[in-house]
């Protein structure tokens, strides 16, 4: 396949990387000076594959169809010189896995990461994008620090089915949902499951799921009857309710998941304030906030309140299997002061009512008693 130097209004430079989806090469739109990525399909692949072609225009259009700071923004869309081309943003940076691998990162920072590509998911999800391949290669973290989600070559958009027929199986196997992985319809559910994964990767340097060969370990996770390890056990620096985000992605039901990405980036966030709220942006701590203290796992004596309940209902129990005659006696000299306090109550309560009923009475008679005004 010859490659032309020049593509439409785009010189091309050097070549990127190439995938079943195409060739990407670095290129330059010469009128205003601007480095963008040009994603390459010849012509003669529509042949050989005639739905190629038509994921391949999806991903432009699922790209081009939202604006935001985590996900590649899509600059046009064309055919020129026996080649179809997508022409979009150019992200100088390295993919998720190769940044955490060659890179020290604090906790906190791996954790913004992740609310990055979570936030860059939902704004996709906001406009009906699924989009069915998350995994670490296709989260590119740039010089400045910004995440982006790239790569919606098998996305779906709403409701069309016309590319993803249900029993057919597309995406990446190791980061692929249950029912991805069954080839039933998927929803944004699918994205959370294979978020998860990634997640998971970030914070332990290794995959959740791991099988011999790709067959078998589409297989495996068409059950998926075991969860993997907690994060905390392979890497003892997350604390437990970051181990409870990551798990709830990984569930095998998607009922069990988080159920819109939304949901999970208001965790991932708070999960950042108890860890490092410096990291919490201003526009969105006071939310945070509110959520912290309408969440129990957050209020430590409510735990520790529920805990010692437990513990008392336990020791009472054990108390009225070895000793029936001392622990009869224990709830009573329990019970009657709470009774004689609750009696208490209830006589105050009824005074209360009383009383008011006297004045409601007494003001009723002083109205009628009242000279009318001439």
């Amino acid at each position: 396949m010859r490659i032309p130097e020049k593509i439409g209004k785009y010189r091309l430079i050097s070549e990127l990387g190439a995938g079943a989806m195409g060739v990407v090469f670095k290129a330059q739109q010469d009128v205003i000076s601007r480095v963008v990525a040009i994603k390459l399909l010849p012509d003669e692949a529509e042949r050989g594959d005639p739905a190629l072609v038509k994921r391949f225009r999806n991903e432009a259009l699922a790209a081009a169809k939202v604006i935001h700071p985590n996900l590649v923004t899509v600059y046009g869309v064309g055919n020129d010189v026996g080649f179809h081309f997508i022409a979009m943003e150019y992200v100088e940076g390295k993919p998720l896995d190769a940044t955490v691998q060659t890179e020290k990162w604090s906790l906190s920072d791996l954790l913004s990461m992740c609310i990055q590509a979570a936030r860059g998911i939902a704004a996709a999800h906001s406009v009906g994008i699924i989009h069915r391949d998350m995994k670490p290669k296709n989260i590119m973290y740039d010089q400045e620090g910004l995440v982006k989600v790239l790569d919606f070559g098998i996305a779906r958009i709403g409701e069309d089915s016309l590319l993803t027929k249900v029993g057919t199986i597309m995406g990446s196997p190791p980061y692929m949902s249950p029912e991805q992985a069954r080839g039933e319809h998927v929803d944004a559910r699918t994205d959370i499951f294979s978020f998860g994964v990634v997640m998971y990767e970030v914070l332990t340097g290794v995959r959740p799921f791991t099988a011999p060969d790709t067959r078998t370990m589409i297989l495996e996770r068409q059950k998926l009857k075991n969860p993997p390890p907690v994060v905390s056990i392979l890497n003892r620096e997350v604390p437990w309710y970051i181990d409870r985000i990551v798990s709830k992605c990984l569930y095998g039901d998607p009922r069990k998941r988080y159920q819109t990405v939304k949901a999970l980036v208001d965790d991932l966030l708070l999960a950042q304030y108890l860890l490092d709220s410096n990291r919490v942006a201003c526009t969105v701590l006071a939310d945070v906030c509110k959520k912290a203290a309408e969440n129990s796992f957050c209020i430590p004596w409510k735990r520790i309140g529920r805990t010692l309940l437990a513990a008392l209902l336990f020791f009472l129990l054990c108390i009225l299997a070895m000793a029936p005659q001392v622990s009869m006696a224990f709830l009573l000299a329990l019970l009657v002061p709470l009774f004689t306090l609750e009696l208490f109550k209830v006589r105050r309560f009824v005074k209360g009512m009383v009383d008011r009923q006297v004045e409601k009475e007494i003001r009723s008679k002083q109205k009628k008693k009242a000279p009318v005004a001439s």
